[in-house]
């Protein structure tokens, strides 16, 4: 049954059944349904994806890292070691518990040194893969890597491979692994500010028509009861009404205002960021609105989503 719950048939009615959670985090239960009629029988196999006690966070125990074979030592931080010797490539890394499938927001950090404790420029191939071993990201380096992970997506195995570890060994040190909850939040009521024309779309994005008007506060206010989140971030693009190609996307400009109507950070420009505009709320400081202005006339603004972490 999993280790979330465990499951009890009710001992009046053998239709109905107990389900008692036993740890945080998401079960799947699998159910065998038997129907009788006479001498007919038939029966199918149901399954159900249910959250015990939500988590808004963890920070996942290294331990059981996959080192493909190569010697590792775990540190009373709980971060591990791993000494990687003619190594290139070979697929270390570690498995996500299907529990934590609701945190969808991943950070981890990651260093290489040499055998004298010289640390390196990078070294490290970093992998996000999902429940099926398909990419969601790629990236390279040292330090701090992070993914918002699709709502569509389950994060499902973490792969760090050692890039430099011939002729010279390559120590790799991953300090931590940690999931955080995500909110996508509804942008039914986003503010269109100056646009002629707001409708929102089935995959739930919303799409803004403005003819000769530029930066007139479009914009959307954090919901009560999410004050709290330390991360937020928008993803929007902007084409011309008449030519909407996306190889030709037109300016978006992305502020963030706290309960004070004051700029957290300086405006971002996010064509240039991957049409992705976001910010580390910093302590002490609560996010009211984001406000998402269209920089040149006659365009199309499309809101993807808003999302926050905890």
């Amino acid at each position: 049954m999993g280790e979330a719950v465990t499951i009890t048939a009710d001992a009046d009615d053998k239709s109905k059944a107990v389900i008692n959670a036993v740890e945080e985090g998401a079960a799947i239960i699998f159910a065998e349904v038997t129907v009788s009629d006479g001498d007919q029988t038939a029966s199918k196999t149901v399954t159900a994806n249910i959250m015990v006690n939500p988590l808004t966070s963890v920070e996942l125990d290294l331990s059981t890292w996959n080192t493909a074979g190569f010697p590792m030592k775990t540190n009373e931080d709980g971060s591990i070691e791993i000494e990687f010797d003619n190594g290139n490539y070979r697929g270390s890394g570690l498995e996500i518990p299907i529990k934590y499938s609701g945190l969808k927001y991943v950070e981890v950090s990651v260093t290489s040194y040499r055998e004298d404790g010289t640390e390196m420029d990078g070294g490290n191939q970093i992998v996000f893969q999902d429940s099926d071993k398909q990419e969601l990201s790629v990236t390279y380096g040292k330090g701090v890597k992070t993914l918002m992970v699709p709502d569509d997506k389950t994060f499902g195995y973490l792969m760090i491979n050692a890039q430099d570890s011939s002729p010279n060994k390559q120590i790799m040190k991953i300090n931590y692994v940690k999931l955080v909850k995500t909110v996508t939040f509804d942008l039914t009521d986003f503010n269109p500010g100056g646009a002629d024309e707001k409708v929102v779309n089935e995959d739930g994005s919303v799409t803004l028509t403005f003819g000769e008007k530029a930066y007139t506060g479009s914009s959307f206010e954090v919901p009560a009861g999410y004050e709290d989140c330390k991360y937020f971030e928008v993803k929007a693009i902007s084409l011309d009404k008449e030519n909407p190609d996306p190889n030709s996307k037109k300016g978006v400009q992305v502020s963030f205002i706290d309960e004070d109507g004051n700029n957290i950070g300086e405006a971002q420009y996010i064509i240039w960021s991957g049409d992705v505009g976001k910010i580390e709320v910093p302590e002490g400081k609560k996010l009211k609105k984001i406000v998402v202005n269209n920089q040149d006339q006659n365009v199309t603004l499309q809101i993807y989503h808003v999302k926050a972490r905890y």
